[in-house]
């Protein structure tokens, strides 16, 4: 958490010592992925369902540096959850003695906050192409369901923390909604790569363990320009 937080303050002092004349862009996006690949999706947990869809929300801001070029910074939240990816089964005693087993699912979840700092150029006065490099921190979920010696249902749940590193990039169309072309709609098509540098292991062996994963997104959204 603290690279995130050193990538989110040096965007913010790029923003405030850049010297910009020109127009700013302040949006909101909501957005959907699929992973075209994930590492995850190799365990032996997701032998009957895979990590496909992630849904989240983006923030970012755009400001000019010279004619037709601008630097596009953005921070969002993406969440993607398999419920019952497998499942195992639950040996259960009941009070009378008799002894039964229960099929009870594992879910998987993997959550990222990824930083964006990308170069923008304008094709068209609506158009841009954007591309730079993402730094991630990911959290991936394992819960399992289980009944416990007293009959509760109980949760079991495993995560683990990393830090990655990767590239981003997209076509953006932002499109003016008013006469005075202050509000605008926002949209995009991008991909994104990312592979893992590390993981906070607490005591577990992860030599062998390995994340990376690449997806196409898609997002929507409105701006505002200062």
């Amino acid at each position: 958490m603290r690279l995130l937080k050193i990538l989110m303050i040096t965007a913010f002092v790029i923003c405030i010592r850049t010297d910009v004349h020109s127009q700013k862009l302040l949006f909101t996006e909501f957005t959907y992925g699929q992973f075209v690949k994930h590492t995850d999706n190799d365990l032996d947990i997701t032998n009957e369902k895979n990590l496909k869809d992630s849904f989240g929300s983006t923030i970012g801001f755009q400001f000019n540096i010279k004619h037709s070029h601008s630097i596009l910074l953005q921070i969002g939240y993406h969440r993607s959850v398999t419920e019952k990816a497998t499942s195992f089964l639950n040996y259960v005693m009941d009070p009378l003695g008799n002894d039964y087993f229960v099929e009870k699912p594992i879910d998987l979840s993997f959550h990222a906050v990824p930083v964006d700092i990308q170069y923008a150029w304008s094709m068209h006065r609506y158009v841009n192409i954007c591309i730079g490099p993402s730094f991630t921190g990911n959290i991936r979920k394992i819960t399992v369901h289980y009944i416990d010696y007293y009959l509760k249902e109980k949760e079991f749940i495993d995560r683990l923390f990393g830090i990655g590193a990767g590239i981003a990039g997209s076509i953006q169309l932002s499109i003016p909604l008013s006469h005075g072309k202050r509000y605008c709609f926002i949209s995009s098509m991008g991909f994104r790569y990312v592979k893992s540098l590390w993981f906070d292991a607490e005591g577990r062996e992860l030599d062998d363990y390995g994340l990376s994963y690449s997806q196409f997104q898609i997002s929507t959204g409105i701006g505002i320009r200062l």
